[in-house]
């Protein structure tokens, strides 16, 4: 049995990632529906 990678949550990352990219731009999925945590880039 492979682990699948959690990062994508098992979608293929070359070909996966730009088609859910795609369904977001033509409004078929909400983004902020998928958010559960919100990390700052830099903490002061």
């Amino acid at each position: 049995m492979c682990a699948q990678p959690s990062l994508t949550g098992g979608e293929r990352g070359r070909t996966g990632v730009p088609e859910i990219a795609d369904w977001y731009m033509e409004r078929k999925i909400n983004a902020g529906d998928l958010i559960t945590q919100v990390v700052p880039l830099e903490k002061n």
